[in-house]
């Protein structure tokens, strides 16, 4: 470090007058470029009073790092008891020509202190300087402005997958940074400023290729991506190499072509919706489609950028198998049914069954249960709810205020309690329904031959008398059983619709015309002649038809309405208060028949007892031919076969009764009292009921 020439110290103020000391060339140097602000109000107040909380400048030794405020000049030490003073001259730094330069002081001046800044490097006796520091007299400072070369750099990005590489390229200009001139000063700020720029070198395409090498980036690398990298603004990055994707593999599936159950319409506008009702078990005939199968394809393996392979799993086969009553096509494409019955997915395997099993009760967790083939319940069918069946029905508790319509028969393990049984589907109604029909006619073609006759004999007299007026008269007084037959018929309206469409419509056709009024509204025969086509046409179809028997089973039966088109079997208690209409013969061996009506087509009624000690009214109709056998019978018990009826108005002991050869009703039976003795054979005609209000 440069040192400035020292100034001769001041003379003592003994025996001399106080000298002022020479004032510094005004071209050359500033007061303010020698005094901090502190040092000019410190010398502003007498000699030796130093300010309030500072100490004097001389005391303060200088430190590395301290500001200007800090380390400024130290006033000179006052001659002559302080009769004046005089300044030491500091040290001063300038920058000229981008060089440092200092401008030494007096020995005793204020040092200066230098503060690097951006793009500068600062050593001092060869060691960095990063902050303000203070210049001793012996220091060697170095100052170098900062070059910034001019960079370019090639990097290659892979993605995780390592699918995908990008190329992204970075050029930055070179910079020369210098020093402004600065005047001299205690405190130097030094500041690098750009001088010039250097432009970044070009990237070569063997620079992109060596980058590539090194990332490993070997495969689906495209060269006209690379061109557009290079032409791109820097910093973009620009997809360079793609890998091959695999393809992966399709695993076979499988589509069910069935439902296990048909889905329940409901309409929302109905002011009664049955919530029961969660629509029919699926039904299925043989060779219907219950799935098709989609077969399996393999992948392809894929490369990465890398030339790597990427592996693919292999194709799973759709996991399904034709069980039971199905088969798999030969192509593997399709399971088919192999017969005829209910659908259903066990697990992986596709099977047709021609019995649905209801493991529990029949309730409001089930719904009602509506199946083409056979229904098995292991427990009970509850209140309100039904059980529609083609084939048979199984119940092995009890049906209770429930409702069984079978194909084939029925057998409930235990009661059968207000509940309504049909077996043998709409033939079972037809044993109830074809006796009224035949009844009806036959005498309405009597009735019209007759109105027939009676209007040619009133025409060949002159008389003119309406035809339905003539068929009013001719039911009051001939045949006034047909208005009775009529008006069963038309209750019996839905079981005629089940045997054929619009048969409930023709059962209320009939009964209008027949009953009370009706034959005054008949204004031709056409219409009654109509009406007696059909009821034959219904007639010879119930007769010709071959349905197959079913019966019903129980142990006993109470509140109940049962029909089938075979044979009622009670094995319990027997039956109570109930309709029980067959086709083919009633038996009860260890029961009781109390209260209601057993009616057989044809066939055998055999019961241990028949009516109740208190006279409820019983009645047992056999409608062709068969035997009435019974062990006990009670007063109030009305018998009927083939339409001749006795009545028993006391009580009776084995009971006989079955129509002789000549067609005549004989009843044989004991006197309930034994000591009365038997009681003789009974034989009677036929016996026709008296008209209504007699």
């Amino acid at each position: 470090m440069r040192e400035l020439p020292s100034h001769p110290s001041p003379p003592s103020s003994e025996g001399s007058s106080h000298r002022e000391p020479p004032a510094p060339d005004p071209g050359s140097i500033r007061l303010d470029d020698i005094l901090t602000p502190e040092e000019r109000q410190r010398l502003a107040r007498p000699a030796g009073t130093p300010s309030q909380g500072t100490a004097p400048a001389s005391s303060r030794p200088p430190e590395q790092g301290t500001g200007p405020a800090q380390g400024g000049p130290a006033p000179a030490a006052a001659s002559g008891g302080g009769a004046g003073t005089q300044l030491a001259r500091p040290t001063l730094v300038e920058i000229v020509g981008g060089a440092l330069r200092v401008l030494p002081g007096d020995p005793d001046g204020a040092r200066p202190v230098i503060e690097p800044g951006p793009h500068v490097s600062v050593r001092v006796n060869g060691k960095p300087v990063t902050g303000p520091y203070r210049l001793d007299p012996s220091d060697v400072v170095e100052v170098q402005p900062d070059v910034t070369p001019p960079q370019a750099s090639v990097t290659v990005q892979v993605s995780q997958d390592l699918m995908q590489a990008h190329l992204i390229i970075q050029r930055s200009p070179g910079v020369r940074y210098r020093l402004d001139d600065v005047a001299p000063t205690l405190h130097l700020r030094l500041e690098g400023r750009p001088a010039e720029e250097e432009p970044p070198p070009p990237v070569t395409l063997a620079e992109v290729e060596e980058a590539l090498r090194k990332a490993s980036v070997r495969f689906g690398i495209d060269g006209q991506a690379i061109q557009r990298a290079l032409a791109e603004p820097p910093g973009e990055p620009v997809l360079v190499a793609r890998g091959e994707p695999a393809v992966e593999p399709v695993d076979g599936k499988v589509e069910l072509k069935f439902e296990e159950r048909s889905r329940a319409s409901v309409n929302l506008q109905a002011e009664r919706i049955d919530l029961f009702d969660r629509g029919a078990i699926t039904w299925v005939e043989p060779e219907t489609v219950l799935a098709v199968i989609t077969l399996p394809q393999e992948g392809r393996p894929g490369t990465n950028v890398l030339g790597r392979t990427v592996p693919v799993r292999r194709a799973k086969a759709a996991a399904i198998k034709a069980g039971k009553g199905c088969r798999a096509s030969e192509d593997g494409t399709r399971i088919v049914a192999t017969q005829a019955g209910r659908p259903q997915l066990s697990g992986s395997v596709i099977s047709v069954v021609p019995v649905y099993e209801v493991q529990g009760n029949v309730d409001v967790a089930t719904g009602h249960v509506r199946f083409a083939g056979d229904v098995h319940v292991r427990g009970d069918v509850m209140e309100n709810l039904e059980v529609t069946a083609g084939g048979e029905v199984r119940v092995g508790g009890l049906v209770s205020y429930a409702k069984i319509l079978a194909g084939g028969g029925v057998s409930v393990g235990r009661s059968i309690i207000g509940s309504r049984i049909r077996a043998g589907g709409p033939e079972a109604a037809a044993h109830e329904v074809l006796p009224v029909c035949t009844a009806v006619a036959r005498q309405l073609d009597e009735v019209l031959e007759n109105v027939r006759q009676l209007s040619a004999q009133a025409t060949a007299t002159g008389i003119r008398v309406p035809e339905g007026e003539l068929l009013k008269r001719l039911l009051e007084r001939r045949f006034w059983d047909l208005p009775k037959q009529a008006r069963k018929l038309a209750k019996m309206g839905e079981r005629l619709e089940a045997i054929r469409a619009g048969g409930h419509r023709l059962a209320e056709r009939t009964a209008a015309l027949l009953v009370g009024t009706g034959p005054l509204r008949v204004s031709g025969l056409q219409e009654l002649a109509e009406i007696s086509a059909e009821l034959q046409e219904i007639v010879a179809t119930l007769d010709g038809s071959e349905a197959r028997q079913a019966n019903v089973e129980a142990f006993s039966v109470q509140n109940s309405h049962i029909e089938c088109n075979g044979r009622i079997v009670v094995r319990g208690s027997g039956c109570f208060n109930s309709v029980m209409v067959a086709a083919l013969g009633f038996e009860a061996r260890r029961g009781v028949v109390r209260g209601g009506q057993v009616t057989v087509t044809e066939g055998d009624v055999v019961v241990r007892e028949l009516g109740g000690p208190t006279g409820v009214p019983t009645t047992v109709t056999v409608v062709r031919r068969g035997k009435v056998t019974a062990a006990v019978v009670h007063p109030h018990v009305t018998i009927s076969i083939g339409g001749q009826k006795h009545q028993f108005h006391d009580g009776a002991r084995s009971l006989r009764a079955s129509l002789s050869h000549d067609g005549k009703l004989v009843v044989d039976h004991l006197r309930a009292d034994p000591e009365q003795g038997p009681r003789p054979r009974v034989g009677l005609g036929p016996v026709s009921e008296p008209p209504e209000g007699e």
